[in-house]
This record gives structure tokens, sequence and C-alpha cells, in this order.
């Protein structure tokens, strides 16, 4: 997500769309490679979350674990690969934990997202009426 390419860019900019809909107690990194701008940049905007970079064995918040660059392993959970354009949210209370896929979603707006189906409904509703010839106002 710290890289210069679009698709890291893009997968970033939902990210930090994911983290303002949620309540983040803390994040992990899993880093290839080494800092760059885009990385100190998110570093110094979330500053108020801890941040737990690879290669590291943690204990936060009574949380203990080891973050490395290819899987995140928290006691109690099972152990999680890290796969470009995904993240894995940890729920603490539910013991459980999810993978979540960035790139499959077509907006990083996650709290629109009954408007965006709405609008593409209307949209594709229209082109069907529009190529029967019959016209109808969608409103």
């Amino acid at each position: 997500m710290f890289q210069d390419s679009l698709f890291q860019k893009e997968m970033l900019h939902r990210f930090i769309s994911l983290l303002k809909r949620n309540r983040v107690s803390f994040i992990l990194i899993s880093k290839v490679h080494q800092d760059n701008q885009r990385l100190q940049e998110f570093l110094q905007t979330y500053k108020n979350i801890p941040v737990i970079m690879s290669h590291r064995l943690f204990d936060i918040q009574g949380i203990k674990g080891q973050v490395y660059h290819s899987y995140a392993s928290l006691d109690g959970f099972p152990m999680m690969h890290c796969y470009s354009g995904s993240c894995v949210e940890y729920d603490l209370k539910t013991k459980t934990c999810r993978r979540i896929y960035l790139d499959m979603f077509s907006s990083h707006h996650f709290d629109s997202s009954f408007q965006i189906i709405k609008e593409e409904l209307d949209k594709l509703l229209k082109e069907i009426i529009e190529k029967d010839d019959v016209k109808i106002s969608l409103n």
C-alpha cells in the first residue's frame, strides 16, 4: 500500500477509508520495502494509533503476537498471510479475524455503498429501457 504504483495508491486510499469507518486499537504493517514518503505520511497522519511494523514480536494492550513481511500471528488467532490488496481485521471481543479484500470494491467509499448500488441499478435500468425505445423517468 505504500509503494508508487496506481494499484498500491488505491489500496492505501481504500484502507484509509476503512480505518475512518472502524474503531482501530492498533495497526500491524508487514513491510518488505524500505520506508518511503507515503509510509511516513501515513504514520504521521495516524500517529494516535499504535503502529507495529515487521519484523517484530509485540505485546500491546495485552495482545501478544508477531508480524513479519509474509504473515501476522496474534495469540489466540490463526496465522494470516499477507497479500497485496488485502488487510486482516481482528475482532478482539469475538476472537475472530477476517480478510478484507480491498481490491474487490469498485469504490473506496464504503459508507455510501447502498447509494452506489442504487445509482448503478438506476443506470442499468435506464439503459435497458432506452434500448427498447421506452421512455420512463427514473427518479
